[in-house]
């Protein structure tokens, strides 16, 4: 892996709900140490609507999905502009141009995907089960970025990242990505963005 290969930080929808949520997200850039962060965040309230609705509708599946990633991007973009200092982005070259005078960007991640996803080594199924999470992981595998920075809000159940993934701490496909995070030493951390004090807890998969 390369040494200038962006951080992925995972921001969790739930997270939105936070009255100090840009001045925490600013801390998180700052632990950061001034690595490039490439920034996804998830579907939240809006992706619960969405979800909602498609039980008692019955949407399509592949209609459902690309809605929740939809409501990633519609997320991503207010979160943008109320920051200020973390442009929007809907590719590489889009990123390493921002990256020149900013350290961290916004994923727009339903124009990404629809633009590239056809090309990834690692085909996400459009169900329900691949939220936010397996997106991220699989942004990571195919950017590529050396780490993900899961930012949360709870402390995860273990170190162990199959127990986190058995806890439905991470959603239910992220087990079947965990094997080529792997092959591709991509490291995995968790942080607790609702804790008083900050700590970066790195997850370890199995041998």
């Amino acid at each position: 892996m390369i040494p200038t290969s962006p951080v992925l930080v995972k921001v969790g929808g739930s997270l939105l709900a936070l009255p100090d949520l840009i001045e925490r997200l600013h801390f998180v850039l700052r632990l950061l140490s001034g690595q490039k962060a490439l920034i996804i965040i998830g579907g939240g309230a809006a992706a619960d609507e969405i979800r909602r609705l498609d039980e008692c509708c019955g949407f399509a599946p592949q209609r459902a999905h690309w809605a929740a990633i939809d409501a990633m991007t519609y997320n991503s973009k207010l979160l943008s502009r109320v920051v200020g200092s973390v442009p929007m982005v809907s590719n590489r070259d889009e990123a390493q141009t921002a990256w020149k005078s900013q350290t961290a960007v916004m994923l727009d991640s339903s124009t990404f995907l629809r633009e590239d996803q056809g090309k990834f080594s690692h085909q996400l199924p459009e169900l329900w089960d691949v939220t936010s999470d397996s997106i991220a992981a699989s942004v990571a595998l195919e950017w590529p970025c050396d780490r993900i920075l899961f930012c949360k809000s709870c402390h995860p159940v273990s170190h162990q990242l199959e127990d986190v993934c058995t806890a439905g701490q991470l959603d239910a496909y992220m087990p079947r990505l965990l094997p080529a995070l792997r092959v591709a030493d991509v490291q995995v951390d968790w942080l607790n963005l609702c804790a008083d004090e900050y700590a970066i807890q790195p997850l370890q998969g199995e041998d």
